[in-house]
Order: structure tokens, then sequence, then C-alpha cells
């Protein structure tokens, strides 16, 4: 059957692939880009909600704040880890 298919098309069912492999590269890499850029938007989004807990200045709610992401954060972590 390949050898079908290459004799109808000769060398552009390679062309093909190469485009196709092309492809899938370039979308590999912009899903990897959006996958950063959500990982950055997340940590800007805790270091805003740090800043606005911190500037009420009860320093009990400061501190529950820094314990539950660093527990949340250990869990995370933790689970990528291996």
């Amino acid at each position: 059957m390949f050898h079908k298919i290459f004799e109808e098309s000769r060398f552009e069912i390679y062309e093909s692939q190469e485009s196709f492999i092309e492809y899938v590269q370039i979308e590999q890499q912009k899903s990897t880009k959006n996958q950063k850029l959500t990982v950055a938007e997340l940590i800007k989004r805790m270091c805003n909600r740090y800043w606005c807990v911190e500037e009420m200045g009860d320093i009990k709610r400061i501190q529950s704040f820094i314990s539950t992401l660093e527990s949340f954060m250990n869990v995370i972590l933790l689970q990528f880890y291996k």
C-alpha cells in the first residue's frame, strides 16, 4: 500500500509529512508558552492577594495567609517532585 502511495505521489508525501511535523512543533510551542503565561498569571494573582492582606495590617491574617499558602504549595510541590 505504501509503495502504491509513493508511486502516485512521489515526494509530495514526504513534503506533506514535513509540513505536518512543523505544524505539530509550532502547536507544542504555543501550548508551552500558554502554560508558562498561566503559571505567571497565577503567581501574580497570589502576590497581589498577599499585598492586599498585608495592607490590612492584621498580623494574624498575614500569618494565616502565609501559613495556608505554604501548606498548599508544599502539597503541590511534593506531588510533582517525583
